[in-house]
Parts: C-alpha cells; structure tokens; sequence
C-alpha cells in the first residue's frame, strides 16, 4: 500500500486508499525535499483529494493531515 500511496503522490494522482497520518506527513516532507517544489504541488493534490473523498465517505475531516505545518529551506 505505501509503494501504491507514494507512486500516487509523486505523479499527482488520485487515491482512494487512507493512509495514517504518520506517513502522508513523511512522505509530503520527503517528497518536497527531495523531489523539489513541483513534485510537492503534486503530491499535494491527490492528497487534497483524497482528505475530500475520505470525508464524503466517513464524515472524518482529517483534522491531523489538514493542519500539519510544512517547512522547507529555502
């Protein structure tokens, strides 16, 4: 599953799997610092939408993804 979430992320599509936050957080950190600002913008999408199709599924907001602070050099 986080091979399937990460190849998602990275090319800007969409899943419907959840993930547990611990995980989204790491690899939007890592991705945006290894992969650079674009890869980021990508990976931030599809995670966008899956916190809005989770949402209509369950009702959960998924305050912890939602709320989590990037910081980046630079």
């Amino acid at each position: 599953m986080t091979i399937t979430l990460f190849q998602s992320m990275i090319e800007g599509r969409k899943y419907t799997r959840r993930a547990n936050t611990e995980i989204t957080h790491y690899f939007i950190e890592h991705i945006g610092l290894d992969y650079g600002k674009n890869a980021l913008t990508n990976a931030l999408r599809p995670t966008q939408e899956n916190i809005q199709y989770y949402y209509e599924q369950t009702g959960n907001k998924s305050n912890s993804i939602r709320e989590h602070r990037l910081d980046f050099p630079g």
